[in-house]
């Protein structure tokens, strides 16, 4: 990664470390009742991975990253008009972490 990338990439792991933390306690806060506990271990899993890319510089961070913003549109889809606080705070994280990502995807330098 080109040192000019450095500032996305550090912006990213945490935007990434943020949506990661919301998501475990999200997923703790619930249980197999409310619509978003079965799908947030699948979104917590890519985006522990795509941590683990962002801290190694993997070239495959972007590709991770793209997946994880999918899954979170997905994810948030179905369950931001759930009753439960938690699905709900899990929607809008997962929105505004694709949502960041969806305008800096294409500036990404890997």
């Amino acid at each position: 990664m080109t040192t000019a990338a450095y500032p996305l990439q550090k912006i990213s792991l945490q935007q990434t470390r943020a949506c990661l933390g919301i998501c475990r306690h999200c997923y703790g806060g619930t249980t197999s009742v409310q619509p978003c506990h079965a799908e947030l271990p699948d979104i917590i899993l890519a985006l522990e991975i795509a941590v683990e890319l962002l801290k190694m510089d993997s070239k495959l961070a972007h590709g991770q990253l793209c997946d994880c913003a999918e899954r979170c549109v997905a994810g948030a889809n179905r369950w931001e008009r759930s009753r439960h606080p938690r699905c709900r705070q899990s929607a809008l994280a997962c929105r505004a972490f694709a949502g960041y990502w969806k305008t800096r995807a294409s500036r990404w330098v890997g």
